[in-house]
């Protein structure tokens, strides 16, 4: 069980209708096969430094997040992070499709590059975002959100964070880890965590959230 402040939260709704089955194992941002595909692949444009495996926990939930919807992309080789043509949905293929559709733009805390993702270019889905604005725990509204969200057969997206700072010495202290929610049980949610250890496994960790 992992104990953290929910601080911003995204409602992914699919554009038709979608039978109603939060069944979503999830996709392990670092995860690596033989050719280090999918973590070790760099995200972002411009220069941007980061890597899937370090960086990539928001779009590894959106991908798992539109696997769950079916949703499929194609990235011709010459755009591949493997350099093969690559088609079906995880977060190297999501990322690749990014890179050449404009899907990352500059962000004040990006050292260099454009590392920020851009929501205006996910059309697959429609988009609903909320702020949490409890200091601590989750406000009645954004729990309502949720349990709304969850009880109509959508998962949910959450940004949340782990304790003071989000890692290292950086003061950056909200959104720190993003993870999808998947149902709840009273005040407890159950989450898809998209990072797992086990770097030879390409699923997330399943487990809750209060």
């Amino acid at each position: 069980m992992r104990t953290a402040a929910i601080l911003f939260i995204l409602l992914v709704l699919p554009l038709s209708g979608f039978a109603q089955s939060l069944s979503i194992p999830g996709f392990n941002q670092a995860y690596r096969d033989a050719t280090g595909y999918w973590g070790e692949c760099p995200m972002g444009t411009g220069g941007c430094p980061d890597r899937i495996e370090t960086a990539g926990c928001l779009i590894t939930s959106l991908a798992a997040v539109l696997n769950y919807y079916r949703t499929s992309l194609a990235v011709p080789a010459a755009e591949s992070c493997t350099g093969s043509a690559q088609f079906g949905m995880d977060p190297g293929i999501l990322n690749d499709w990014l890179r050449t559709h404009g899907g990352y733009g500059r962000c004040s805390t990006d050292p260099v590059g454009d590392c920020c993702l851009e929501w205006s270019v996910v059309t697959q889905v429609e988009l609903m975002q909320y702020e949490n604005t409890a200091s601590t725990g989750i406000s009645s509204t954004a729990r309502a959100e949720i349990d709304r969200a969850l009880g109509r057969g959508y998962p949910v997206i959450a940004g949340v964070h782990w304790g003071a700072h989000c890692h290292g010495t950086t003061v950056q202290s909200e959104n720190c880890h993003w993870v999808v929610i998947t149902g709840a049980a009273g005040t407890t949610y159950t989450i898809t965590d998209p990072y797992n250890r086990d770097v030879h496994d390409p699923h997330g960790v399943r487990t809750t959230l209060n």
